[in-house]
């Protein structure tokens, strides 16, 4: 088994920052405490990956990868509507937890 990940951490504020950043979206969050059980860090080391295939990560900018998540879903969106004929209307923002600026 594989572990595919950058070998890079980020904070969820970071995260959240970025995606409020690619999507224009203003993302509601709640602050609460650290879980029972979570871990303080997580990081997805590719090393072995690397050392079996000879595979490095060529997209592991945080811009880029919610960039290209955001693109991929809009367009997943797009084709459900074109799909429905018209019949689903989605706003880009209108996901759960995501509100328009």
């Amino acid at each position: 088994a594989f572990n595919i990940g950058t070998g890079k951490t980020h904070s969820v504020k970071e995260v959240l920052q970025v995606a409020e950043d690619v999507t224009g979206c203003r993302i509601q969050t709640r602050a609460a405490g650290r879980r029972p059980g979570d871990p303080a860090v997580l990081c997805a080391s590719p090393e072995k990956l690397m050392r079996t295939f000879g595979w490095k990560p060529n997209h592991s900018d945080l811009r880029n990868i919610v960039r290209t998540a955001w693109e991929f879903h809009k367009n997943i969106d797009r084709m459900q509507e074109r799909q429905f004929q018209g019949q689903v209307h989605r706003n880009d923002c209108l996901w759960e937890g995501v509100v328009q600026h």
